[in-house]
C-alpha cells in the first residue's frame, strides 16, 4: 500500500511538472491576450464566432511552432545526440509547412476585417483554432519527451539500448572533461595575474585557504572517479565478434 501511494505521489508530481514547464515556459505568454481579450469579449457580449476571428489566435500559433521547431532541433541535437535523424528532418519540415499556413491565415484573417472574404469567416475561423490547438499540443508533446528522456537518464530503467547508454556516458566525460580543462587553464593562469589584495584582512585570507582545501578535495574526488571509470571501462567493450568484424 505504502509502494502504490509512493508510485501515485511520483506520478502525480511528475504530471505536475510536466505542466509547469509546458504552461509556464512559452504558453502563457502567448495566451494570456487571447484569455484578456476573452474575458472583455464576455463583458462586451461578443460572440463566440467573432472571436475566433481575432488575429492573436494566429500570432500565438506562430509563437507555438516557432519554439516547436526550437525544441525538436534541442531534443534531437543537443539532447538526444542524433542530429543526423530523419525524425529531426522531418519533424522541422512538418512544422515549418504548418508555420507557413498559420500566417496564411493570419493575412486572410486580416483581409476578412477589410471586408474580404466575408464568406469564409467561418473557415477562417476554425483554421485558426485547429492549427491553434496543434501547436499548443506539439509544445507539450515536445515537454512530455524531454522529460522522459530525462528520467531514463536517471533512473536507467531495463530495456534500454547499451549504445544509448554509452553515448550519454560519453557526453558527460566530454562535458565533465571541458570543464577540467578550464579548471586547469585558469590555474596555470593564476600565477600571472595580479589580484587586488585587501590589506589586513584576516577573514580573506582563512577564505582562500578554506577554498583551497576544498579545491583539493574536490581534485581527489576527481581522481577517484576516474579510477572507478576506468575499471568499470570492461562493462563498456563491444563483444569480440562485432570487434573482430569492425576492424576487417
Amino acid at each position: 500500500m505504502a509502494k502504490r501511494s509512493e508510485e501515485l505521489l511520483k506520478k502525480v508530481f511528475s504530471v505536475h511538472r510536466i505542466v509547469s514547464l509546458w504552461l509556464f515556459g512559452d504558453v502563457a505568454f502567448a495566451v494570456i491576450p487571447i484569455v484578456t481579450i476573452a474575458i472583455i469579449n464576455i463583458l462586451l457580449g461578443v460572440t463566440f464566432h467573432d472571436f475566433l476571428l481575432i488575429k492573436e489566435w494566429s500570432f500565438a500559433t506562430i509563437v507555438f511552432f516557432g519554439v516547436s521547431v526550437r525544441k525538436l532541433i534541442r531534443l534531437k541535437v543537443q539532447i538526444q545526440q542524433t542530429p543526423k535523424s530523419y525524425k529531426l528532418d522531418t519533424g522541422v519540415q512538418i512544422y515549418v509547412l504548418l508555420l507557413i499556413a498559420s500566417v496564411l491565415i493570419l493575412s486572410f484573417v486580416i483581409l476578412g476585417e477589410k471586408g474580404v472574404l466575408v464568406q469564409q469567416r467561418a473557415a477562417l475561423g476554425a483554421g485558426q483554432l485547429g492549427l491553434f490547438l496543434i501547436g499548443i499540443s506539439s509544445i507539450l508533446i515536445a515537454v512530455i519527451v524531454e522529460e522522459q528522456y530525462y528520467k531514463d537518464e536517471q533512473t536507467l530503467p531495463h530495456g534500454i539500448l547499451k549504445i544509448w547508454l554509452v553515448r550519454r556516458v560519453i557526453w558527460h566525460i566530454e562535458q565533465a572533461n571541458n570543464s577540467v580543462s578550464y579548471a586547469v587553464y585558469a590555474m596555470q593562469q593564476a600565477s600571472e595575474i595580479k589580484f587586488n589584495k585587501l590589506e589586513g584582512d584576516s577573514r580573506s585570507q582563512y577564505e582562500e585557504e578554506r577554498l583551497h582545501l576544498r579545491l583539493r578535495a574536490e581534485i581527489e574526488r576527481l581522481e577517484q572517479s576516474l579510477s572507478e571509470g576506468k575499471q568499470l571501462l570492461d562493462q563498456f567493450k563491444a563483444p569480440q565478434s562485432l570487434a573482430a568484424s569492425g576492424q576487417a
